[in-house]
């Protein structure tokens, strides 16, 4: 194995490389032209991507004081040859974007890279020149032969993670098994489209043009690379699995009613899948013929207890397939023979596992209900005994997993989440301001709050684990709070002002917690998700996978409140007589907002809500008189209101860009604080892994 020269100034991104020493940008490879002063103001932007680079600064390190030009128009012309060389655009930003009035920030993943020298560029033109020796020759080949019988033990190759897409607005991505083609879905406001890249040219093509409809349920490609299968969902309409050939052409339906990615056989002779079955409160696994003949039921799972959750796979010998079941790991023989649970205790989003070559286990993303952080890692999970071992350790998010068929090469979608804190007047939210540098990552996406002296508590990762932070309203005087390690997330501060409640990881699951603002040691109440302190202080709400309860914020047993319809994220009113939950309901799964007394029972009301509302985060408006909830239009999650006593729901934030993900009224219903950011999601490709 030929030793790399490192080359420490070489910097990828995307299929660009550039050399920091030489001077050189390369495109796949070919070289491309980039004058002086452009390439400087590139290599300082890839030097600190994510952070903002003031103009001023990039003025002192570039135009020195002796150089005598307009520097604005100097400046603006460099940025537009970057964009131009690369491709870019100053209105949807892919690489370098414009943040007026303050400077520039390169917005997609740097990594460094080693460049190979040539070996008789090297040590052999070296060896020749600095000695003649024959007896270097009998050296070389020495080594040579050494090398050739003990090639087994030579190390592995590092782990690279590389990008192969930089648009910012996927919504899935899978790679083929013979590792020439990605196919992907691009999110790009209420429309999706499907596109194949062929990896070694980076040729991209459309496969099928934007629509309404959502691809984003996955795709998986038959085992010889020569189709694309894909489920297609749409408003008002039955989702159904379809086939397109790699190279194009026209779709064909397969099946209709299919709630999943498919998994396909190894014999690419059959089809799996997840169906829904609404009139029996079950979900099934299916099995079917290829061309969609055939479909028979493996396996049932009462829902939403026992849920399925995304699609199956195949095992390699074709006789297991593989798939989450709630917040477990199992797999199910296809000869019906009882299921065997891999691993528990894992959260998760819409995901496939992929099973390794070998069949020794498979790659998911998930995380583990210990885990300090609050978001999807890539994680290899043993089949004989569920041992888990992580495969990156960075600040984004994963998702979406694919396998070449020699299982050397992972492609996953990478999600990294800008955002920030922004207050706004209650009565006027869209004149919001940020609080929090808009440069953060993953900033109060686990959850916002206020406490009753009107400074706000936030999630942030800051140290590379999710804390809680507290700041004035302001902003200024933002810090950590001195609580027990650990992760922490979906605070609520008690009417007391001296004690919050949150979801932290205990002994692998998830736990109701109850601390000290200021210091102390934390106290576990219950296991569950989303606690939120009555406005009496004296309980805690939180859900459970079987439905709401609440515990005595001093301890003891947990009391349950409801188990039907709602098991997830909920909000107390005001006045604290009632609760607000968000669940799906039907065959179409349409969002229904239902009232619940606080003191346990059935729904009191149920509304309807748009068809684009998300179930979380929701939170009674201070007035007690309606409910707000995110819906998505344009593409963009605004924040809406429902009022309790029917009509119509209204738009109540209007922002035409980043997207809010967690938000709070403060308790004198003056002002609103959320966390408003973005999602920049691309495939990336990642090898050297095992």
């Amino acid at each position: 194995m030929e030793q790399v020269k490192s080359s420490p100034g070489c910097l990828r991104f995307g299929i660009f490389e550039a050399d920091l020493v030489s001077g050189e940008l390369r495109r796949n490879g070919v070289r491309l032209k980039l004058q002086d002063q452009p390439f400087q103001v590139l290599a300082i932007l890839l030097q600190h991507p994510g952070e903002v680079i003031p103009r001023e600064e990039l003025r002192r390190r570039v135009w020195t004081a002796d150089t005598f030009v307009d520097f604005d128009n100097g400046l603006n012309t460099a940025i537009n040859k970057i964009r131009e060389v690369l491709g870019d655009s100053a209105d949807n930003p892919r690489f370098v974007q414009t943040l007026p009035r303050r400077g520039y920030c390169f917005i997609a993943t740097v990594n460094g890279f080693a460049r190979p020298t040539s070996p008789t560029s090297g040590r052999l033109q070296l060896a020749f020149v600095a000695t003649g020796s024959f007896a270097v020759l009998l050296a070389l080949a020495g080594i040579y032969f050494y090398r050739a019988q003990y090639r087994t033990t030579l190390p592995t190759p590092a782990l690279t993670v590389t990008r192969l897409t930089n648009r910012g607005n996927l919504a899935g991505a899978a790679i083929s098994g013979d590792a020439k083609y990605l196919v992907y879905v691009v999110a790009d406001g209420d429309q999706q489209s499907l596109r194949l890249l062929q990896i070694g040219t980076a040729s991209d093509v459309q496969l099928l043009s934007p629509t309404n409809a959502d691809y984003g349920r996955g795709m998986t490609f038959s085992p010889d690379s020569s189709y694309v299968y894909y489920t297609r969902s749409q408003e008002n309409a039955q989702p159904a699995l379809y086939r397109i050939p790699v190279l194009g052409g026209v779709p064909a339906k397969l099946i209709e009613d299919v709630d999943s990615p498919a998994g396909i056989s190894p014999d690419n002779t059959r089809l799996a899948f997840v169906r829904h079955d609404s009139t029996g409160g079950t979900q099934v696994l299916v099995i079917a013929n290829t061309d969609g003949s055939g479909a028979h039921k493996l396996a049932v799972a009462k829902y939403p207890e026992e849920a399925f959750v995304s699609g199956p796979a195949w095992s390699p010998d074709g006789k297991v397939l593989a798939i989450w079941q709630k917040t477990s790991l199992v797999a199910i023989p296809v000869s019906g023979r009882p299921a065997k649970v891999i691993a528990t205790n894992w959260a998760h989003q819409a995901g496939q596992p992929v099973w390794l070559t070998d069949g020794s286990g498979v790659i998911v993303a998930a995380q583990p209900f210990h885990s300090s952080s609050n978001y999807q890692q890539l994680w290899e999970i043993s089949y004989r005994d569920g041992k888990a071992t992580r495969i990156l350790d960075d600040p984004f998010r994963y998702g979406r997993v694919s396998l070449t068929a020699d299982s050397r090469m992972l492609v996953a979608q990478q999600v990294d989440q800008r955002s920030s804190i922004w207050v706004a007047p209650a009565q006027d939210p869209d004149r919001a301001r940020p609080v929090t540098p808009l440069t953060g990552h993953f900033i109060g996406t686990g959850g916002v709050t206020w406490t009753p002296d009107g400074r706000i508590v936030y999630t942030s990762n800051a140290t590379g684990n999710f804390e809680l932070w507290i700041t004035n309203a302001d902003g200024s005087s933002a810090r950590p709070l001195p609580l027990d390690r650990g992760g922490k997330w979906f605070a609520s501060v008690c009417p007391d002002g001296r004690t919050v409640v949150f979801n932290g990881a205990r002994d692998n699951r998830r736990m109701v917690v109850r601390a000290d603002l200021e210091g102390g040691a934390s106290r576990t109440l219950a296991e569950g998700f989303y606690p939120r302190c009555s406005p009496d202080g004296k309980w805690v709400l939180f859900a459970s996978e079987n439905g709401l309860w609440k515990v005595s914020l001093e301890g003891g047993e947990p009391i349950v409140v409801s188990n039907d319809p709602c098991r997830a994220v909920s909000d107390i009113s005001p006045d604290g007589k009632q609760i607000a939950c968000v669940y799906r309901s039907g065959p179409t799964h349409a969002f229904k907002l239902a009232i619940i007394p606080f003191s346990g029972g059935r729904p009191t009301k149920v509304l309807g809500l748009p068809a684009r509302a998300g179930d979380w985060p929701i939170g009674w408006t201070s007035d007690g008189q309606a409910v707000a909830f995110e819906a998505e239009s344009g593409g963009i999650l605004n924040l809406w209101i429902q009022p309790v006593g029917g009509g119509p729901p209204r738009q109540l934030t209007h922002f035409t860009s980043d997207e809010i993900q967690t938000f709070a009224w403060s308790p004198d219903g003056r002002y609103l604080a959320f966390s408003r950011g973005t999602d920049i999601r691309d495939a990336v490709l990642i090898t050297g892994f095992r």
